[in-house]
Parts: C-alpha cells; sequence; structure tokens
C-alpha cells in the first residue's frame, strides 16, 4: 500500500491563470526577449557584423529555455497525516519540480472556510499565501493560521477530498464539508 491509497492523502495540481500580475510578468518577459533581440541587432550593425545576426534565434531560445519558467508554473497542494503542503511546480530539464512554499499542520489551524463566503477574513492576516488559479475562481479555500508569530492566510483552490480531509482534521473549519469544488 503506498499514500495514493490512504484515505487521509489527498493532492492537486492547476495552472495558474495568466491574469494580473502573472500576466504582467509573462508580457514583461515577452517585452524583454523582444529588446534582446533589437539591442543584438543594433549591437552587430553598429560593430559591422551583421552576419553574426544569424545566431540572434539560437540565443533568443536559450534565453527563453532558461527564463520562461520563472513566469509559467503551475501551483499544487498535497494533505497527507494531517500537514498540508502548498508549492510551486516548474518545469525543468528533467521534468516537473516541486518547490514548497509552505506547510501548515491541520490541526493547528485557526479558520477554514470557503474563501466565496469568508473574503473578510482574509483583511485580519498580517501576511497573505494566495495560490489562487484565477482570482475570480469560486472553488477557493483560506486558512487562517499562525507562522512565526504573524497571523497569516492561505488561499488555495479546493477540491472535495480536501475539504472533507480538512473537516475532519480541524475543529475550526466551517462550512466546507460537502461543498462541490474541483472534482
Amino acid at each position: 500500500m503506498n499514500e495514493f491509497d490512504s484515505p487521509n492523502y489527498a493532492e492537486y495540481s492547476y495552472d495558474v491563470k495568466s491574469e494580473g500580475k502573472v500576466k504582467l510578468l509573462r508580457m514583461t518577459a515577452i517585452a524583454g526577449y523582444i529588446a534582446f533581440v533589437l539591442a543584438y541587432f543594433l549591437i552587430c550593425y553598429a560593430t559591422r557584423m551583421i552576419p553574426v545576426f544569424a545566431i540572434a534565434p539560437i540565443l533568443t531560445w536559450i534565453l527563453i529555455f532558461f527564463t520562461w519558467s520563472y513566469v509559467k508554473y503551475d501551483y499544487y497542494f498535497e494533505f497527507k497525516t494531517g500537514m498540508l503542503e502548498l508549492g510551486r511546480i516548474t518545469g525543468g530539464k528533467k521534468g516537473r519540480k516541486r518547490q514548497p512554499k509552505l506547510t501548515i499542520h491541520a490541526k493547528d489551524a485557526e479558520f477554514i472556510g470557503p474563501y466565496s463566503e469568508y473574503q473578510e477574513k482574509a483583511k485580519e492576516a498580517d501576511v497573505i499565501y494566495d495560490f489562487s488559479a484565477s482570482q475570480g475562481s469560486e472553488n477557493r479555500i483560506i486558512i487562517l493560521f499562525n507562522n512565526k508569530g504573524k497571523r497569516a492566510a492561505a488561499i488555495f483552490e479546493g477540491t472535495a477530498k480536501i475539504a472533507n480531509l480538512l473537516v475532519s482534521f480541524c475543529p475550526n473549519a466551517h462550512d466546507i464539508k460537502g461543498k462541490a469544488f474541483h472534482g
């Protein structure tokens, strides 16, 4: 038996939609690629080495290969043994790599509920960790907890299974059991 067969295990990964800050970062990266090609052309033209400009597509591809993963990523959550891990997944040369950003012990959470109904709870937090796929998503869950002495809130996309697990592990979970989240 492995962890996927456990009734107390859930994981989910999802794409981040191109809106808001993410869209701005992606557009800035594309503008940077265009600026690189123009600057490279001007340098080649000014030095009278125009045939060297022929390697511009290769240099641009190398630049995109090493930098695009900073603006194109997915989020994930993994729940096992009462711990909720939230993080980012980036596509690498050797496959997709998980980068955990936050770990929350579900039992110690002050409040858990659907974000669409409890948006005002986010204003009570000193720090907000937003792992949402989209700002307009109705399937988000908010968790209030203490992180290094500060009151923090984590917002992430929920599934029906994680909602049921959070209710069973945390006595402060409100209105999420039986909700139709993703899946």
